[in-house]
């Protein structure tokens, strides 16, 4: 809940559940996991995790996230026991692609972390303010997501990663109990910057 520029190694997933969510999404057609936001479709793919699950087209809503959500819930523990998790998506960042500039919803920093975490990757970074950040497998990375920003997969493979939006569990409350959801500050913002 503070600002940084690019990008902070927290840590590192454990091998036995970065190896989990790979078998489990290493082999999904993830071509039919098209992304609906103009900014990032094209290049990216993803199945959306948590609140962010209703931007889900008909063939993410099948796909079994428990191994995505057990690496969901090791990254909450260990970085971020005092926030509360909000949504996410499992990302394929297609060989040779980059993504286009873009800035997520400024509230994601001020209330909370953005984590990513790659469990398949060769030669993929985040890319801020113009500056590379060469990705490591299962380094688990805070990132500044509400500066300009790209992810690029230089690789022959897809890069797949896990990125997970933790925020404060007391703004997230607050919102329930007006009856109001957190998605809608979320579509708001997307749609704005888009």
């Amino acid at each position: 809940m503070f600002f940084f520029e690019g990008l902070r190694r927290l840590g590192e997933l454990p091998e036995n559940i970065r190896l989990s969510a790979l078998s489990a999404y290493e082999h999904l057609n993830f071509e039919a996991f098209t992304r609906t936001e103009p900014v990032l479709s094209g290049a990216s793919r993803c199945v959306f995790l948590g609140e962010l699950a209703v931007l889900n087209s008909e063939a993410a809503k099948a796909v079994d996230v428990s191994a995505a959500m057990t690496v969901i819930e090791h990254l909450r523990l260990n970085f971020c026991p005092l926030l509360t998790f909000f949504g996410g998506e499992i990302n394929y960042l297609l060989p040779g692609a980059k993504l286009r500039y873009h800035v997520d919803p400024r509230w994601f920093h001020v209330y909370g972390k953005k984590l990513l975490v790659p469990i398949k990757t060769s030669r993929s970074s985040f890319i801020s303010r113009g500056r590379n950040f060469p990705l490591e497998l299962s380094k688990v990375y805070e990132i500044d997501n509400v500066s300009y920003h790209s992810g690029e997969n230089l690789g022959n493979e897809p890069r797949i990663s896990i990125n997970a939006v933790f925020l404060d569990g007391g703004m997230v409350a607050h919102e329930h109990k007006k009856n109001r959801s957190i998605m809608r500050q979320y579509l708001v913002n997307v749609l704005s910057t888009t």
